[in-house]
């Protein structure tokens, strides 16, 4: 990636998706208003970086587990702007304990890496941070119909759970059923270059 010292951390696959997610959060933050968005798993800080240089009217909260905290300030200290806020200690399980209030909870290709119960507290959690109307945003890879959308994407089932038995790519219509037990309607489903899928899920007023 040009400009960025090769000590920071660097995801190949956060620049390969960045610009199809942008397209698809054009749309969905667009508008006079200002979007707040929380980004669990923000990785390297690529994204939180690209989306806000695209995206004038977004503030993006960054967050990771502890350990990977040091890298995202490293390079937001080198390539960031007002608009991205140093990341803070969050994970599924913690998600609730986030104060400032945002409009849309983002993650990308953290479902396939987090335990099944983890991925149901992802859901649960956000239902309590968002008011009604606000969205959860899930970008990865998904089996649907109960098996792999291409060769590639069963291949690195595969390699995930060989790697570690709770890891796997997960099934779209549990996710969306988890997403719905939690407070959450679908709104839409963007498909997305190299087998990926961009999950849209409003938050309904009826959560208790």
């Amino acid at each position: 990636m040009p400009g960025v010292p090769s000590r920071l951390g660097y995801s190949p696959a956060a620049e390969r998706n960045q610009q199809p997610i942008l397209a698809s959060l054009r749309t969905l933050l667009s508008g006079e208003r200002h979007w707040r968005v929380l980004e669990i798993g923000s990785g390297t800080g690529q994204h939180a970086v690209y989306m806000t240089n695209a995206l004038q009217n977004v503030t993006w909260y960054t967050s990771d587990l502890p350990d990977n905290l040091e890298q995202i300030n490293a390079f937001l200290a080198a390539n960031g702007n007002d608009q991205v806020i140093r990341p803070v200690a969050l994970e599924a399980a913690t998600l609730h304990h986030f104060q400032e209030p945002v409009d849309v909870i983002f993650t990308a290709n953290t479902c396939h890496i987090m335990a099944w119960q983890d991925v149901k507290r992802l859901c649960v959690n956000a239902g309590r941070c968002l008011s009604p109307g606000a969205m959860l945003v899930i970008y990865g890879p998904f089996h649907v119909g109960g098996r792999a959308t291409s060769e590639g994407n069963y291949r690195f089932d595969l390699t995930l759970s060989q790697s570690n038995p709770w890891q796997g790519i997960r099934h779209r219509e549990a996710l969306i059923q988890t997403a719905d037990q939690a407070g959450f309607s679908l709104l839409r489903i963007d498909v997305m270059p190299a087998n990926n899928q961009l999950l849209v899920l409003s938050r309904r007023r009826d959560l208790s």
